[in-house]
């Protein structure tokens, strides 16, 4: 089993069950249209971290990679990695050998992932309307 910080909500059992996730994790999903059974499919567990950015320990969600974990604060957007967090997709290993997969992206953060997929040949990429009005393409094509 994964190694996360001994600061994660949950004892290291109850965590290969089922992540506990604390209520203020669940409130910041759920602005985001998360809900509890979609954290706890995705094995996703809360607790606290340091964020050297931040110079302080706060209260954060984690998610787990292939290898390593990585924290966003609930409260700021500050990112730290740990336990041999390599940079990949989250949650890539169910979405192997199926026919079609979809990267969905809310906000942009220059630690994801999805942002090669600009230069893959056979890649789609879809925007709503309020995302595509930001494309320097669209807002200022002179500067393109």
């Amino acid at each position: 089993m994964l190694k996360l910080p001994d600061t994660i909500a949950g004892t290291a059992a109850s965590m290969a069950v089922c992540p506990s996730i604390s209520a203020n994790a669940l409130a910041w999903a759920a602005d985001r249209g998360l809900s509890a059974g979609t954290l706890a499919a995705l094995g996703v567990a809360s607790g606290t971290a340091f964020f050297p950015d931040a110079g302080q320990k706060l209260e954060a969600i984690f998610f787990r990679y292939g290898t390593g974990w990585k924290a966003r604060s609930l409260v700021g957007k500050h990112f730290v990695t740990g336990g041999g967090f390599q940079l990949g997709f989250f949650n890539l290993e169910p979405s192997l050998g199926q026919p079609e997969a979809f990267l969905v992206e809310g906000e942009l953060d220059v630690n994801v992932a999805a942002t090669y997929l600009q230069e893959h040949l056979r890649a789609t990429i879809y925007l709503d309307g309020a995302a595509a009005a930001e494309l320097a393409r669209v807002k200022t094509p002179w500067a393109v």
